[in-house]
């Protein structure tokens, strides 16, 4: 469906596709090759549009059912050989109603001039783990790989902190026994534009009663935010983003969309969702988080800055389970009016360290060679190099 009119393609039945989509998945989250799985889902999935769409096209909402709700669209293959994000940036929609109601509902292209932020990270839970810190015991962000009790998340509290940094002056973090579910539920959060969540999440395709995010418990609360609590929140959000695993999933409900995590932000009053399809690790997932934050403060949509943090991952190599697994739900084009940060002080004196430690080798160069020229006596001058 475009401005200029609706067209049908027909797809396999959707049993047909449940199995290579579990397979596609799992290949991502093993590290394994996917290329000859993103090339034939791409195929029939992408590849009837591909050629029917004008290059004006630069963006895709889909509106997914049953097993298509697993698919991360991102990678899939185009006939050219492109990956499907390095020519369209992907938005998800519970349904088509909800997307034009969005769509209806927000200013494109004039965001608010006051963007007050939220940063919860590093959650303080109860019975908590120290992880090793190693890149092969990285820490997941999901609830299911804790075995007697959730491990610490020490990269979601840079993160919490990265993140404010792009609304100097107007944006709280809570880390620690700060970011509390209590908290959570008795703020005014309708007055943060921007939130962002980067903690643990347990999220089950087949109950809804094991779906929460985890923050710190206490005051009576055990500190797992249920969809229930999450729907009832007051929210006038622009963006939230859910930096956890899985959580753009939950149960796939026939005609309804997914019952999870995002569906119930929407309810209460965000407009976009970012949320992720798998394990994400700790740390890798900080480096793109900034980038799309970035593309957010030069004006960006969510889709677009979204498109852009993977367009830059790709670029410098990261495997698609680093980067794929994030899409955003809702208002693929909506915006938030964020800031460029300063450059850090400590990055100033790391590079101006460089230059002395650079400036002392070179001087060192020049003396020694100086001396070995001297010991030398009448050695041809011409082999003396020149910096």
């Amino acid at each position: 469906m475009t401005r200029a009119g609706t067209r049908a393609h027909l797809l396999p039945p959707a049993d047909s596709l449940a199995a290579p989509i579990r397979r596609l998945v799992a290949m991502l989250e093993s590290g394994g090759d996917p290329s000859a799985i993103t090339r034939s889902l791409g195929a029939t999935l992408i590849g009837p549009l591909a050629d029917s769409l004008p290059a004006a096209v630069t963006r895709l909402v889909v509106v997914p059912d049953g097993p298509l709700h697993r698919v991360p669209f991102d990678v899939l293959r185009l006939p050219d050989g492109r990956a499907l994000v390095e020519r369209w940036a992907v938005g998800l929609a519970p349904s088509a109603g909800v997307a034009l109601g969005l769509w209806r509902d927000a200013q494109v292209g004039a965001p608010r001039d006051t963007v007050r932020l939220l940063a919860l990270g590093d959650p303080e839970f109860a019975g908590e783990q120290v992880a090793v810190a190693s890149r092969e015991a990285q820490t997941y962000r999901s609830a299911f790989s804790a075995k007697g009790g959730l491990a610490r998340l020490v990269g979601s509290g840079d993160e919490a902190r990265e993140v404010a940094r792009y609304a100097p002056g107007s944006a709280e973090v809570r880390l620690r026994a700060e970011a509390s579910e209590r908290w959570l539920k008795q703020s005014s959060l309708d007055q943060f534009r921007v939130i962002h969540l980067a903690t643990h999440a347990l999220v089950d395709e087949t109950s809804l009663a094991r779906t929460a995010l985890a923050l710190a418990p206490g005051a009576g609360e055990d500190g797992f935010l249920s969809p229930a609590d999450l729907a009832a929140l007051r929210l006038d959000a622009d963006l939230v983003v859910l930096s956890a695993c899985r959580t753009a999933g939950g149960v796939a409900i026939a005609g309804e969309g997914m019952e999870g995590l995002t569906a119930p932000l929407l309810a209460a009053g965000a407009r976009s969702v970012v949320a992720t399809q798998w394990r994400i690790g700790d740390r890798s997932t900080v480096r793109l988080v900034e980038d799309f934050y970035g593309a957010l403060a030069n004006g960006l949509p969510v889709a677009d800055a979204l498109r852009h943090a993977k367009l830059l991952a790709i670029g410098r190599g990261a495997p698609p389970l680093d980067w794929a697994g994030f899409t955003v739900v809702g208002d693929p084009l909506a915006r938030v009016a964020l800031a460029t940060p300063a450059p850090r002080r400590e990055g100033w004196w790391l590079a101006a360290g460089g230059g002395i430690v650079l400036l002392a080798l070179g001087t060192y160069l020049v003396r020694r060679r100086g001396r070995s020229s001297e010991r030398r006596g009448s050695g041809d001058p011409s082999a003396v190099t020149h910096h």
